[in-house]
């Protein structure tokens, strides 16, 4: 990971994974350029220094993080499609929490399992939506995998 930083501030500066032109699958970063003879989007692994087939990668990077006016990140919603769950380090010192009601994921998912699966009852307790309730829930089980 470090030699992949140092790899990247020859290019972004002395912040480089503040940039909107970095990337990642979770295992290794990549850096979007665009080719200045046209408009097309590279992908680059920064650390091996080789272009990768944009439509073999796409796929698998990771989305849904927001940035900043300063190109800084601000906040990561894993689901970016659902914007349920955020993790944003202004909020619950970055914890996963639900967008909306500030809850953490895992008092929901704990309370979930002690209600034996009630959905209707831990979203009553909490006052947030039966469908919140389900997506900390799955989105707790994923990070235990």
């Amino acid at each position: 990971m470090r030699e992949t930083i140092q790899i990247a501030r020859q290019d972004l500066g002395d912040y480089p994974l503040h940039s909107r032109r970095f990337v990642t699958d979770g295992r290794k970063i990549f850096l979007e350029a665009v080719e200045r003879a046209g408009d097309d989007t590279k992908i680059l692994d920064i650390r091996d220094r080789q272009f990768a087939f944009e439509s073999v990668i796409r796929p698998s990077l990771i989305e849904g993080i927001e940035y900043g006016a300063s190109a800084q990140a601000l906040r990561w919603y894993p689901e970016p499609k659902r914007k349920l769950i955020v993790l944003d380090p202004a909020l619950q010192f970055g914890e996963p929490i639900i967008a909306e009601a500030g809850v953490p994921t895992d008092t929901l998912a704990a309370a979930f399992k002690a209600e034996q699966g009630d959905a209707q009852r831990v979203a009553r307790l909490y006052k947030v939506t039966p469908q919140a309730v389900r997506a900390a829930e799955a989105f707790e089980q994923k990070l235990a995998a």
